[in-house]
């Protein structure tokens, strides 16, 4: 594994084996939710998603969520998504 890969597959095994840390949490992680004063990650209870590729909204993972929260909700509908078009993940 070359030091690009495997700079990356250690940041997730820490962040995700012992920060305990979720695979939406990791792949959203931006730099202000990082409190070095603390050494503390302080994760928001919601924040949109603008992780989708060319300013397409929401990247995959959330727009995956979204369908399965659909799927599992008879009364709601991709139309009737809270935030299906400009976000929806919830970290």
């Amino acid at each position: 594994m070359d030091d690009f890969y495997s700079l990356q597959t250690g940041f997730v095994l820490h962040f995700a084996g012992q920060l305990g840390m979720r695979q939406g949490e990791i792949a959203h992680l931006v730099e202000r939710w990082v409190d070095l004063d603390r050494n503390m990650i302080c994760i928001p209870v919601h924040e949109r998603c603008i992780k989708g590729r060319e300013s397409m909204g929401i990247c995959g993972s959330c727009r995956q969520q979204v369908k399965q929260r659909v799927e599992h909700n008879d009364e709601m509908t991709l139309r009737n998504w809270p935030d299906s078009k400009n976000g929806g993940c919830r970290s």
